[in-house]
């Protein structure tokens, strides 16, 4: 199973870092989904038609939760069903991220309310120390951060740091 988050965790990052390297910090990671709206196919080769590469944000999403749900339930620790909700919810994340939408957006949010209490319940009924070692260094960082820096996003980086904080919790906890 450490091979199936490792996985998961490649993959993951390797999205949010192309896609930091290309459009800079979002507001939040759900933000990506409208930056890959109107992308093109590349400007390296010249090709400039436009394409819809939202639905590769739900495939990220979708694939995180469900192999990460698949390694958090398998350890047997911590409180199982705080697993299971919390990738549901990045599930309902995943579904619908057009969060801008009236109809989309109570899902959207409901979800990723979820999927935090979830995943960070989780890691702290397995480990809660580890929880408050991402927590500071979070907390340290915004307070190194320059306010007025383009990459100063907040609540990108605290939903960076629940994903941080799941997957050392697996990997060094469990």
């Amino acid at each position: 199973m450490c091979i199936l988050s490792i996985i998961s965790f490649l993959l993951l990052g390797g999205f949010l870092l192309l896609s930091f390297m290309r459009f800079g910090a979002p507001d939040m990671i759900s933000d990506i989904y409208y930056q890959l709206q109107n992308c093109t196919g590349s400007e390296v080769i010249g090709n400039k038609t436009k394409h819809n590469y939202g639905l590769l944000f739900t495939f990220i999403m979708f694939f995180t939760a469900i192999t990460m749900m698949v390694c958090m339930l398998d350890t047997g620790k911590g409180i199982q069903c705080l697993a299971f909700i919390g990738c549901a919810g990045l599930m309902f994340v995943g579904a619908a991220p057009n969060y801008l939408d009236a109809d989309a957006l109570p899902v959207h949010k409901g979800g990723a309310i979820v999927a935090a209490i979830g995943c960070v319940g989780w890691s702290l009924s397995v480990c809660w120390m580890m929880t408050l070692i991402v927590l500071a260094e979070y907390l340290l960082c915004l307070y190194i951060f320059d306010r007025r820096a383009s990459y100063y996003k907040p609540w990108y980086w605290a939903e960076m740091a629940g994903f941080i904080d799941v997957y050392f919790t697996y990997w060094l906890c469990v």
